[in-house]
């Protein structure tokens, strides 16, 4: 376990969770890791959290960027062989990172997947999420079951050299930018493989972006 994996946060007003995710991605098991935290336009003392942790991240700074631009930039400067994406509000298990790196080595894979666990603050409830039925999944397979394919960006580890050779960004100005980086990125791929381990925590609260509903609903079209 020798090999550099970048692990990319945008930073927006998530001072609530921001140390809980921090600590999470900074005790992973995996050592070889290059933090990049895009802070972007937060109005809360993000930023201040986000300098307590200095000593173990990387700190960008936008203003008022938005999601993909921040993403991008984080892009920009990952130096990783592999790449992964952690949400601010959200925080994963302290073997995230070496488990999709070992499933990727191991299988020969352009990616690999976790299930995760999806929790309601509110509700206070957690479900446990399969994102697909298989662990080894075939170009074919993605081709012909496009609707079954979980296109969240954060549960997956992929290769920086597929990104980088292919000029693969988030669309900027747009919501719901998972979906096209990650259909652009399955176009390059010839193998994904999966663990079935429940490896990365979701959150969902008031004021999470993925549940707010709204007419930026088309930006997926």
């Amino acid at each position: 376990m020798n090999e550099l994996i970048s692990i990319i946060i945008p930073v927006h007003n998530s001072s609530k969770y921001l140390s809980k995710c921090l600590k999470s991605i900074t005790n992973q098991t995996y050592k070889q890791l290059e933090i990049i935290a895009v802070e972007n336009g937060s109005t809360d003392n993000s930023l201040e959290i986000l300098k307590e942790y200095k000593r173990k991240i990387k700190i960008e700074i936008l203003k008022e960027a938005g999601l993909s631009k921040a993403r991008n930039r984080g892009l920009e400067i990952a130096k990783g062989k592999y790449i992964g994406f952690i949400d601010s509000d959200d925080s994963v298990e302290p073997n995230f990172v070496e488990e999709l790196y070992n499933n990727i080595k191991e299988n020969n894979s352009d990616m690999s997947i976790c299930n995760y666990k999806e929790i309601h603050e509110e509700k206070n409830k957690t479900n446990l999420i399969n994102v697909y039925p298989n662990e080894n999944i075939t170009k074919n397979e993605i081709e012909n079951n496009l609707n079954e394919f979980n296109y969240s960006i954060w549960n997956k580890l992929y290769k920086n050299e597929i990104i980088k050779n292919n000029n693969i960004k988030f669309p900027e100005g747009l919501k719901y930018e998972d979906i096209p980086f990650v259909l652009k990125y399955l176009i390059k791929t010839n193998k994904i493989t999966k663990t079935n381990k429940y490896l990365y925590n979701y959150k969902i609260h008031k004021k999470s972006e993925q549940t707010t509903v709204d007419k930026r609903i088309y930006d997926i079209i």
